[in-house]
This record gives structure tokens, sequence and C-alpha cells, in this order.
């Protein structure tokens, strides 16, 4: 039983004169053979995604803005999940299928669920930042850049309709000149309508790479980022570390 793009995959049993039983479930039993002897240079590589997948879920949620969506790695854990559900649903079927077996299936359908776990969970953490955030997003075409077709739609669906709410419900009763939804504070956007990511948010940061030294912003103090060293800082201050893979966010 080996890995196959984070995923456990099912090694048909061989019987002791050396052949292999034929039944319904044939095919998927040597495709998944077929996995088991893929060089492993191609099964480190079939496990990128889901790996990716990890990492940005685990940046996403501890950064304040939305990052760059996993389009690639979302695309190709589902399609690996499919390829999972079809195996074990062809063995699950298959009468002829050993004990042993049962158990192996089970394993697969535990590491599945981790993975529909982590994906929803990606897509939850977005989708929060989205609504949290509609207003600004929907501004600028800019705030958008991070953002894939489909949250784009439905960022700009999502702060129609709250503006729409927000009309029909209170803003009619309103005096015209108070009736505004995206008036800005004089002297600064504390008290602004529209609340954008709060980039001065404190994150915790891992070095992937020797980074230098860091202007914190405090009275001319830096901080040396060195490789492995984990620091605690302003999101705005390692943001260009952020999307230059440098850093890591916690």
């Amino acid at each position: 039983m080996a890995g196959q793009g984070g995923f456990y995959s099912l090694q048909d049993d061989e019987e002791e004169g050396g052949g292999s039983k034929a039944g319904p479930s044939t095919t998927s039993r040597r495709a998944a053979e077929d996995m088991d002897l893929a060089p492993a240079s191609q099964a480190r590589a079939s496990v990128a995604p889901l790996v990716r997948l990890q990492g940005a879920w685990v940046s996403e949620r501890g950064a304040p803005e939305l990052l760059p969506w996993e389009g690639e790695s979302v695309d190709a854990v589902c399609s690996q999940i499919e390829e999972q559900v079809s195996i074990i649903d062809s063995l699950g079927a298959d009468a002829s299928t050993k004990e042993e077996e049962h158990v192996r299936l089970a394993l697969v359908e535990l590491d599945v669920e981790r993975a529909r776990w982590l994906l929803r969970s990606y897509l939850r953490c977005r989708l929060e930042k989205i609504e949290r955030h509609a207003a600004h997003l929907a501004l600028e075409a800019s705030h958008r850049r991070n953002l894939s077709q489909l949250e784009r739609g439905y960022a700009l669906k999502y702060a129609d309709m709250a503006a729409s709410h927000y009309t029909s419900a209170v803003l009619d009763f309103l005096p015209d000149n108070m009736r505004g939804l995206d008036d800005r504070a004089p002297g600064g956007p504390r008290g602004d309508m529209v609340v954008g990511p709060d980039l001065e948010r404190p994150v915790f940061v891992q070095c992937l790479a020797d980074c230098g030294s860091l202007d914190i912003g405090l009275d001319g103090e830096t901080a040396l980022l060195s490789k492995n060293t984990i620091h605690l800082l302003r999101y705005r201050a390692v943001r260009h570390l952020v999307e230059t893979e440098r850093v890591a966010l916690l």
C-alpha cells in the first residue's frame, strides 16, 4: 500500500500461485498496482498538490488578506479524491474482495475524508474573508487580483446584495447625506464605511530562506530574518516576503 498524492493506494494481493484473482474490479486493482509501481520521483510529484494545498491553508488562516488562489492544487486534489472514491466503490462492491482489503479500504476512506476536510476548510476560510471584506473587494479590480473567477463573481454579487439590504432596511429612512455606504472618514482610514484587511495585524512567520535584515518600523529597529527562525511581526512588514514565498505564515 503506497502513497498516491497524499492518499493511500490499493495493491492487489497475489495468490499463492503468483496470479491475480479475476473479478469485476480487476481494472481498478491493476490501476492501483500501476500506481504502486510508479517511480519514486513520480510519487513525490503526485504528493505535491496535497502538500501545496496544506501550506496554502495554513497561510490563508494566518493572513489578514486573501492570498493568491491555489486553483491548480485544488483541481489536482479534487481529481485525486474522485480517483480514490472510484477505486473504493469498485472494490467495495466486489464480492470477491478479501477481508484484508476491506481494512485497507477503511484506511483509504479515512485519508480521503482528511483531504475533503482540508479542502472544505480552505474554501470556507477564503469565503469568510470575501464576505467580511466584500465592499472593499468591490471598490477596485486590483483588490480582487488574488481571487478566482468564481470568487470575483461571488464577491461582487454579495456586495450588491448587502448594499440592497442595507438600503431597503435602513438607509431609505435616513437623510440623503447619510445614505452613503462608501463614505471615508476625514484624517485617515479609521472610521471609514468600507473596511479592508488589517495589514498591521501581527502574524507568526517562519523563514524559509535567509531574508537579511528587515525594517520593522519602530524607530529604525530591524530584525534579522535567518533561515528556519520564527518571528512575530506586522503583516505589512513581511507581506512582500509572503508573496515571494521566502517566509511561511504559521
